[in-house]
C-alpha cells in the first residue's frame, strides 16, 4: 500500500476485517453556520431537515429576541424549542407577553439536563446577561 503524506493512517487490520468503522463525531455545514452531529444509535432527519437523534432527549437553552423590541432578550430552558417559542408568541408566558413577537436568537442543545439547567441560571444573572449580549 502507498504512504500518502499527511493521510490518516489506514483502519486496523482486525477493523478492517470485521467491516468496523471508527468515527468521531463530526461539524457539517448548515443554512446558519457550524452545527455540531453527535454519534448516538438511530441518525436521522426530521421534515425541517434538521439532525435528530432518535431516542435521546436534548434540553435546551434559548435566547429570544423581540421582533418588535429589538432590545429585549428573554433566556430560557425548555425540552421542546418549538412548543416553547409557541407558547411565548401566542402571549402565555407572564414576563414576555408585553414583547411578542419572539424569535430565536440563540439556542444551545445540552444532554445534561442538569447543567443546561445551570447555564440558564447563569444567563438570568447580570454577568451572564452581559455574556449573552457579547458573545451570542
Amino acid at each position: 500500500m502507498q504512504e500518502i503524506a499527511g493521510s490518516n493512517p489506514p483502519a486496523s487490520s482486525l477493523h478492517s476485517e470485521l467491516g468496523i468503522e471508527r468515527r468521531l463525531p463530526r461539524h457539517s455545514a448548515s443554512e446558519d453556520g457550524l452545527s455540531f452531529k453527535t454519534l448516538c444509535d438511530a441518525p436521522s432527519y426530521d421534515s425541517a431537515g434538521q439532525f435528530v437523534c432518535i431516542g435521546m432527549t436534548y434540553y435546551y437553552i434559548y435566547i429570544l429576541l423581540s421582533k418588535k423590541y429589538p432590545e429585549r432578550h428573554y433566556a430560557g430552558f425548555t425540552d421542546s424549542l418549538d412548543a416553547r417559542l409557541k407558547k411565548h408568541n401566542q402571549g402565555k408566558c407572564v414576563r414576555t407577553s408585553k414583547y411578542v413577537p419572539w424569535e430565536i436568537k440563540t439556542a444551545i442543545a445540552f444532554i445534561s439536563r442538569k447543567k443546561a439547567i445551570e447555564l440558564e441560571k447563569y444567563l438570568k444573572t447580570s454577568y451572564g446577561r452581559s455574556f449573552a449580549k457579547k458573545r451570542l
